[in-house]
């Protein structure tokens, strides 16, 4: 079984991806190693989440950052954090959501990986406008903008929670991006810090 088969669910092969991602659970999830945690396991997830299980997705990443937390004391990676953003955003839960993109932003990783950071940000500009958190649709034009400039390539699940028709503020619209992808980027991560920021105080 290759990663492609458990990664791209919508590659109109929904059921075959949904069974290959069962199967490779069922191999790694009872004790999953390191390299299982890291490489493996968000591919089953969002291969479960792209099909239309993000519930399911959202359980088979708890459970192995629970088992590997206790038998390995492995703290959850970049990708696996970036995992269960889009996995809690696909069942509708508008807390946590934005926790995990927010943790993922604090990796010292995201600084040299580029293209996953743009990922996250499009995930927690997603989670925002789910929620209505102040600087959404800032948030969604950003990093629409970003993942452009990184030719980065959403999946259609993905590209769907991103709510385009959102309209940024006057202040964004009088303001242009900024001309380097980093400053772009800084220029997000605040954003979302802010918004979970202010999540936590609503709750």
């Amino acid at each position: 079984m290759s990663s492609p088969d458990i990664r791209f669910a919508w590659l109109h092969r929904t059921d075959d991806a949904i069974a290959d991602a069962e199967e490779a659970w069922a191999l790694v999830g009872a004790a999953p190693s390191a390299t299982h945690f890291a490489a493996v396991v968000p591919k089953i997830a969002l291969a479960l989440t792209d099909a239309g299980h993000p519930g399911r997705a959202l359980t088979v990443l708890e459970t192995a950052l629970e088992g590997v937390t206790e038998r390995l004391g492995l703290r959850p990676t970049h990708t696996m954090l970036v995992t269960m953003g889009w996995a809690a955003l696909g069942t509708g839960d508008g807390h946590r959501a934005p926790h995990w993109f927010e943790l993922a932003l604090q990796d010292p990783v995201r600084h040299i990986r580029s293209l996953a950071t743009a990922e996250n940000l499009c995930g927690a500009a997603a989670a925002m406008s789910l929620i209505g958190a102040p600087g959404a649709a800032e948030a969604v034009v950003g990093s629409t903008e970003l993942a452009r400039r990184h030719r980065l390539t959403l999946s259609p699940w993905q590209q769907a929670q991103l709510p385009l028709s959102l309209d940024p503020s006057p202040s964004w619209n009088r303001e242009p991006l900024p001309e380097t992808s980093a400053a772009l980027t800084e220029r997000l991560v605040r954003l979302v810090a802010h918004a979970d920021a202010a999540s936590h105080e609503d709750r």
